[in-house]
């Protein structure tokens, strides 16, 4: 069972990407925001963050940066609906193991946590490069 973290300024998103984590037994964590997130890290390892790009205060490439810093272990995921501010390679180049475009489908979602999860620690996702 794998610790994940769900981080997302909406809250009908966390919940339902966190319950779709949940049925693969996994443990997952919510925050809505990079804030909470930090705090989140700060008391619990994660084997995976799965982080929303655009939110009030810290968002995903900042939280990306710090996750990176402190356990570089922890595979990140960011989700965004703005690709125009964030493409998909400089996320890649930051350290990101994938980058999702809204609107997604939950299965897409739990397909690529059971990737990153099965992944050496390092590697980024291949699954569409």
């Amino acid at each position: 069972m794998a610790k994940i973290m769900v981080v997302d300024d909406e809250r009908l998103v966390r919940w339902s990407i966190s319950n779709s984590l949940k049925r693969d037994s996994h443990d997952v964590f919510c925050a809505q925001d990079g804030e909470e997130a930090v705090e989140k890290t700060r008391k619990t390892d994660f084997d995976l963050v799965i982080t929303d790009y655009k939110m009030p205060g810290m968002n995903g490439a900042e939280l990306l940066q710090y996750l990176k810093q402190q356990n570089p272990k922890t595979k990140v995921m960011i989700v965004t609906a703005y690709s125009a501010e964030l493409s998909r390679q400089a996320a890649m180049e930051m350290g990101a193991w994938e980058y999702i475009e809204k609107p997604f489908a939950l299965d897409e979602i739990r397909h690529l946590v059971q990737a990153a999860l099965a992944a050496d620690n390092g590697a980024q996702s291949a699954i569409y490069q």
